[in-house]
């Protein structure tokens, strides 16, 4: 089984009616609050996609909500902050999606399907907040009790 496909199942597989109201659910919709934000502050709301939690797609969703729960696992290894998004791009391109300099969902096209390094300053520090706000709260124990 390939590192994507693992990747795929995992995020596939998130109960969102359990999952959103559980701990790593919470984490996950704080962050994208603060990412939303930063997003709509940088003008970068449109091509990010990064809606209201209540009207992001499922996909999105599960994404965040793995994506919360991976780093707060793997926190003493230190993963890369690339790693999220280089596994991200590799499913983007197995499910069709190619770049594009607009982004155009219709189209399946997207200005991030790049290597991480390529990424704009600005892209990048969105992917360090998701991360960062994630791990702030579960040390500040802000939604401890919600822990599954």
């Amino acid at each position: 089984m390939s590192a994507n496909t693992t990747f795929e199942m995992a995020v596939e597989s998130i109960d969102l009616a359990k999952a959103e109201n559980a701990y790593f659910g919470k984490l996950a919709q704080v962050a994208w609050a603060a990412v939303r934000e930063l997003g709509l502050r940088f003008k970068l709301d449109e091509e990010l996609q990064y809606p209201v939690w209540a009207d992001a797609s499922d996909w999105q969703k599960k994404l965040a909500i793995y994506t919360a729960r991976f780093w707060l696992e793997n926190k003493e290894k230190n993963p890369p902050d690339s790693i999220i998004h280089d596994k991200w791009v590799n499913h983007q391109i197995h499910s069709g999606w190619r770049y594009g300099v607009v982004s155009d969902p219709d189209e399946k096209k997207d200005n991030r399907l790049m290597p991480f390094t390529f990424l704009s300053d600005k892209h990048v520090l969105m992917t360090r907040l998701f991360r960062v706000v994630v791990e702030s709260c579960h040390t500040l124990g802000g939604y401890h009790s919600f822990y599954d």
